[in-house]
């Protein structure tokens, strides 16, 4: 990753070789627009499925959503202080992430619990972050870079999660809010308090939207790092930044109250290192391999690594260590493959485990470090299309790899129009997950819940016996089994 506190920094001219600072060409601009339709058409199924897994809570059974005078104080409390208890809700007091309940109060307003309005906004938002990280790869690049980067972006099958749940609506604000102000403080422009103030609201609402954004500041620095700017000339926007941070993290701190399952929590230190590490590895082969897909990676997918031997551990340093080394080694030749990998690095930190979350891992965890892979690979294909090798290449070779590139992007709109189509409800999403994860606890536990709501005794007690063969003896599932067995009879 970046070192954004080096002399080399405080001491480095003005933009590098590539950057083009500046008016966004129209090829650019139309390529975004075109990237962000596509985003829109390869997840337009989401339009047809209804509300699944935490929107039952969050959006369904939650009151407070249903009164637009309610708005103030979605902002005086966590996220689900007002909804009934369960465990749900135990969690959800862990977090405070009122601008997407602030959007729900708003749409319950205009059209009730239709579905289709709410997954209409989140398309809108998905087709907006991807709009803005090809605008974004196209300012430093052209326009190829921008389809390239975009392209990817739109049809990558690990953002569906964050698509097609409503809930997951804080990735997408706080995703939009990053990638406007990285956008804004490309100009080589002053900071002027104008556009400083802007920086400093985005910042807040990257926060509001969802905890990730706090890396904001991080990324801005991470950028002027690879403009070649003076950080100690912009000393008042940082500054500005940390306010708003440290306000944030008062506020947060008053309202919300530690997570009652802590994902690690019952593991000895160094296995929670190397548990850790194994997450990262398998964050990095969901990105790189995204089929298939499941919306929970439980212990039963991605149990403790004992040892720092556990090739995932490994593999996990090796996701880390490889970025942060290409990241540094690239950072004078190739400024954006820089800034993407440290972007992809930085976007994982608040998921690492660092601090105590109540998941391991998670598709939508990768919705912010996405944006950064894709700005890594238009940087790589702009430094290619540069080499004597390419250069050299007959059209006919030419076309072959823009042929194969195609077919992928072909084949990953395709996953991700089929992974859509899984997020319908809950019980084609929980069939479709026990068959292409038999071996997930909460797969089976989850279809045997659903089952037992319906009245379907029999195949609820199918279901809750495959999941106790996955995890035999587990009290909950083993309460539900019995009494799915009495009912039964």
């Amino acid at each position: 990753m970046l070192g954004v506190g080096s002399s080399e920094l405080a001491a480095a001219p003005g933009p590098p070789m590539g950057a083009t600072a500046g008016a966004t060409g129209a090829a650019t601009l139309r390529a975004a627009l075109w990237c962000g339709l596509l985003a829109l058409v390869v997840h337009v199924g989401a339009l047809a499925n209804g509300f699944a897994m935490d929107d039952l809570y969050n959006l369904v059974a939650n009151p407070e959503i249903r009164v637009l005078s309610n708005i103030p104080g979605l902002f005086g409390h966590a996220w689900t202080a007002t909804a009934q208890d369960g465990l749900d809700h135990a969690i959800g007091l862990s977090y405070w992430r009122p601008l997407a309940a602030l959007t729900w109060t708003i749409e319950y307003a205009l059209w009730g619990l239709q579905p289709l309005g709410f997954h209409a906004v989140n398309l809108l938002l998905h087709g907006l972050v991807t709009l803005l990280v090809a605008l974004l790869a196209g300012r430093w690049t052209d326009a190829r870079g921008a389809w390239l980067a975009g392209l990817l972006f739109a049809v990558h099958p690990v953002h569906t999660e964050v698509v097609c749940l409503v809930t997951y609506r804080s990735e997408l604000l706080s995703a939009s809010a990053v990638t406007i102000a990285l956008g804004l403080q490309f100009s080589n422009r002053p900071a002027r308090l104008r556009r400083q103030a802007a920086l400093w609201g985005l910042y807040a609402v990257a926060l509001l939207g969802k905890e990730s954004g706090a890396v904001l500041p991080a990324l801005l620095a991470t950028q002027d790092w690879a403009l070649r700017r003076r950080l100690r000339d912009q000393w008042p926007l940082y500054a500005g930044l940390t306010a708003v941070a440290l306000g944030w993290l008062l506020v947060r701190s008053a309202l919300v109250v530690e997570t009652p399952l802590p994902y690690l929590a019952a593991l000895p230190g160094p296995v929670k290192v190397w548990t850790a590490l194994a997450i990262q590895s398998l964050h990095a082969r969901l990105w790189l391999w995204p089929w298939p897909l499941v919306p929970f990676y439980d212990w039963t997918l991605c149990p403790p690594a004992l040892t720092p031997l556990d090739p995932r551990a490994l593999l996990g340093v090796a996701a880390l260590a490889v970025p942060a080394w290409l990241a540094w080694r690239w950072r004078q030749r190739f400024p954006l493959i820089a800034l993407g990998l440290s972007w992809w690095l930085l976007g994982l930190l608040p998921t690492s485990q660092l601090l105590p979350l109540p998941v391991g891992a998670a598709e939508r965890f990768l919705y912010l470090p996405s944006i950064g892979a894709c700005l890594a690979l238009a940087g790589g294909a702009q430094a290619l299309s540069q080499k004597p090798l390419w250069l050299a290449a007959g059209r006919a070779e030419k076309r072959v790899v823009l042929g194969v590139a195609a077919a992928i992007a072909l084949l990953l709109a395709g996953l991700s129009a089929r992974r859509t189509l899984d997020w319908r409800d809950d019980l084609t999403l929980m069939q479709r997950a026990t068959l292409d994860f038999p071996e997930s606890f909460n797969a089976w536990h989850r279809l045997g819940q659903l089952h037992a709501k319906a009245g379907r005794w029999p195949q609820a007690v199918a279901s809750f016996e495959r999941a106790d063969q996955v995890l035999p003896g587990f009290e909950p599932n083993q309460r539900a089994l019995e009494l799915a067995r009495r009912r039964e009879r």
